[in-house]
């Protein structure tokens, strides 16, 4: 279920390329509205983030609220999508897509990676890939703002 919101996640991203969701909302944001718009829509995933890297600091936690917190920030990161793609021109959705993309993959394949038997089997070395891969999504919303900054 963790792979399926990540693959729409991508999904969503591609759709937005190849849809017909530009135009009316996109024009109707300023780039100061939609700079806000990233920012508000980032603040439930950096809570999310905050959780999962409690987590991962810790010793072995329950797996039950691991898992949960883990789908907790992948829902995070679709809704903070589906509030800011909607409002992208079509070369703002590609610019973001490109710099999505390999963030996307990465935690796709560490969805398929970590099972909850190879985590038990190894929390160690999930943590560690963890707090990077929640490294790897800090620092793709920082571009993302970053990016959009320069869009004024």
């Amino acid at each position: 279920m963790a792979k399926l919101a990540l693959q729409s996640v991508e999904l969503g991203a591609v759709e937005l390329g190849a849809g017909e969701q530009w135009g009316g909302a996109a024009a109707r944001v300023t780039h100061a509205e939609l700079r806000d718009r990233q920012r508000l829509a980032a603040l439930p995933v950096l809570a999310a983030l905050d959780e999962l890297g409690r987590l991962t600091r810790a010793e072995v936690p329950m797996m039950c609220a691991l898992v949960k917190t883990r789908l907790k920030v992948q829902r995070a990161e679709c809704a903070r999508r589906e509030r800011l793609d909607p409002f992208l021109t079509r070369p703002q959705a590609l610019a973001l897509l490109a710099l999505r993309r390999p963030v996307d993959e990465r935690l796709r394949e560490d969805i398929c990676r970590w099972t909850p038997g190879r985590i038990a089997g190894d929390w160690t070395g999930y943590a560690r890939e963890s707090r990077a891969a929640q490294g790897a999504l800090h620092d793709l919303l920082h571009a993302e703002q970053r990016w959009l900054a320069t869009q004024a």
